[in-house]
């Protein structure tokens, strides 16, 4: 288990993590409605942190069945798993689970405790196909003014910087999938 005081250090990476600006919108709408609730969901995309090419193009939200709570959350993982096969399966493979995103109510969020056990155990996990995944937290503003993006890995916390892209197309690639649906 990993545990992180709640000081606001974090090792900074040089790693840049894109994300589709349809993507960040829905991401702050979903924050906005879930009121004095925290929520979130999962994210999924192309790339890998080793490789430093993340783009983020799909976001979830939290499901039907999540439990929303002032300090606490936990999504509805069937409807998570399902919704990331469907990206997968519409793909043909290429959208992958990335990380999740999720509510905090501070003004400048970090990774709570559970937060990094969480996501350590995700990056241990051999059915996530992810060594370093990623984790967005939007704050008290609900909005990109407030959204910090972390990776997190053994024994390794770094705070990554994100760029926002225009949803045409921000890798150049022909074959880049420009959906975001929650429709099953």
């Amino acid at each position: 288990m990993m545990t992180e005081s709640h000081i606001d250090y974090y090792r900074r990476s040089n790693c840049t993590v894109r994300i589709c600006e349809s993507v960040l919108c829905f991401i702050e709408s979903e924050a906005a409605k879930a009121g004095k609730h925290e929520t979130g969901g999962i994210i999924a995309g192309k790339g890998s942190y080793e490789e430093n090419n993340i783009v983020i193009t799909h976001a979830s939200s939290s499901g039907p069945k999540a439990v929303k709570k002032r300090n606490f959350f936990s999504r509805d993982v069937f409807y998570c798993q399902r919704l990331l096969d469907q990206w997968a399966n519409m793909s043909k493979g290429k959208i992958d689970y990335l990380g999740e995103w999720h509510k905090h109510f501070e003004e400048k969020p970090h990774p709570s405790p559970l937060d990094l056990d969480t996501m350590s155990r995700i990056a241990f996990a051999r059915d996530y196909h992810i060594n370093n995944p990623v984790l967005l937290i939007i704050g008290s503003s609900n909005n990109r003014d407030s959204l910090r993006v972390f990776s997190i890995g053994f024994l390794r916390v770094e705070e990554t910087n994100l760029q926002v892209e225009n949803d045409n197309n921000p890798n150049g690639n022909d074959d880049y999938v420009s959906f975001i649906s929650e429709k099953m």
